[in-house]
């Protein structure tokens, strides 16, 4: 099978799977832009799609460019640009129902919905106010969970893919390697801090939250009419919430309370958030310090592999902020003492 017949068979059995009718087109950057030249594509893009024709182009002379590399290839068994191309299929169809059609995804983590609307919020209006911006999208563009998530699934699907359909050209370790770096990313992955940064250009831009396109009503309901984020009591009363916590502990949501006002319930369940976000952050930042050397060496392989510019975004660094988790256990603390005072003078 060519190219295009293998992209033809993926674009066909995943738009049965998933009742969608997204296009693939396969050609080297110079035609697809001559015949499109109203498209402005950057000099560094494998491809992108076009919303208008619901259909995602791959430029062929990145394939081109990988095989010509030919990494971990001496005898010429493998076609490192088709391992590319299939991921790369995957991936970009992924995309889609993240932000087309997120109810027909599977295999989703808990939190993911919620996370996919957030990250576009940032990703659309943190250009507008930079100076809010706290964290590098183009340096941790990788780390964002539509990255993430579509590199699973990418990765995932082009291991059954090629078996299915005997593939044999297509070196394993490839797709070995990429498997190491998706967990990796998933352990190191930082919801606070991608909460922090969301509720900082929420808080600047309340019309486009109570007026946005990009929030569902479960991201919506964190917010009062007014676009501020909610009060204790109505935090509280939020069901099937997978991020609550990360809210409560924001410094956004600590900042608007008075400690010295609390109910009992109000402060447990404060200091419950706050030991949950806590306990996930310590036990996340001992994996990637006990797993970063490895990852590095694994990164490297990975650009050995596929990557033809300079640019790149893939990274073992977290983007968590260090210096806001030494100010949580401090705040948590605090809370602790003027719970046990207060039963104590009961």
């Amino acid at each position: 099978m060519n190219y295009n017949e293998i992209i033809k068979i993926i674009v066909l059995r995943f738009n049965e799977t998933f009742h969608t009718n997204y296009r693939i087109i396969f050609n080297t950057r110079d035609n697809i832009l001559n015949s499109n030249p109203s498209f402005s594509i950057s000099k560094s893009a494998g491809g992108f799609y076009d919303n208008k024709t619901k259909t995602i182009y791959l430029f062929s002379d990145v394939v081109d460019k990988i095989n010509y590399k030919n990494y971990d290839n001496k005898n010429g068994t493998y076609n490192n640009g088709l391992a590319f191309l299939i991921l790369a299929c995957f991936h970009e169809l992924e995309h889609r129902l993240q932000n087309e059609c997120p109810e027909k995804l599977r295999l989703q983590f808990d939190f993911a919905q919620e996370i996919y609307s957030i990250e576009r919020f940032i990703i659309i209006l943190g250009s507008s106010a930079p100076e809010l911006m706290e964290v590098d999208y183009k340096k941790f563009h990788d780390n964002f969970w539509l990255e993430i998530d579509a590199d699973i699934k990418g990765v995932d699907n082009a291991i059954s893919f090629s078996k299915a359909y005997n593939i044999e050209c297509i070196n394993p370790k490839y797709y070995k390697l990429f498997s190491q770096y998706n967990n990796y990313r998933i352990q190191s992955y930082d919801i606070l801090t991608m909460i922090n940064q969301f509720l900082k250009i929420a808080n600047k831009y309340k019309a486009n939250v109570i007026n946005s396109d990009y929030l569902p009503s479960k991201i919506l309901n964190y917010f009062d009419k007014n676009g501020n984020l909610k009060n204790i009591d109505d935090l509280m009363k939020i069901q099937d919430s997978s991020i609550i916590q990360y809210i409560v502990s924001s410094p956004e949501f600590l900042k608007s309370i008075n400690q010295s006002e609390l109910t009992k319930e109000q402060c447990q369940f404060i200091i419950n958030c706050i030991s949950k976000v806590l306990n996930e952050h310590y036990f996340k930042r001992n994996f990637i310090e006990q797993n970063k050397k490895q990852m590095d060496f694994i990164i490297e392989e990975l650009k050995n592999y596929t990557q033809i510019s300079l640019t790149n975004s893939k990274t073992s660094d977290s983007m968590a902020n260090e210096k806001y988790y030494i100010y949580l256990p401090s705040k948590l603390g605090s809370l602790q003492a003027m719970q046990f005072n207060n039963s104590k003078n009961r």
